[in-house]
């Protein structure tokens, strides 16, 4: 009981993880976020993490909260928003590959 079992990967998908970048996101309007700096690189898409006000929300699910393209998040939630003066943080893998 309460031991860990090793399993096999999840469907088989194997990555070569990037290095982490994390930012201070700004939200510019009712559930609008400016575009992200990405000094490092863009978010490759194998990790993302957005934290606002101290909630974590992961793009996944068939209603992801948000998705992102390049250097720009889109907030598709309908439950939860993001508004001027929110903590908005994202955590981001970039230059990684999917085997």
């Amino acid at each position: 009981m309460n031991q860990w079992v090793q399993t096999s990967g999840c469907g088989g998908v194997s990555v070569v993880g990037g290095p982490i970048a994390m930012e201070a996101v700004t939200i510019t309007d009712v559930n609008t976020a400016a575009p992200l700096v990405c000094a490092n690189g863009f978010p490759d898409g194998l990790f993302t993490m957005l934290v606002v006000n101290g909630m974590v929300f992961l793009p996944v699910g068939t209603s992801p909260p948000f998705s992102i393209s390049g250097a720009q998040i889109t907030w598709l939630s309908t439950v939860w928003g993001m508004n001027p003066g929110d903590t908005v943080a994202i955590a981001y893998s970039y230059g990684g590959t999917v085997l």
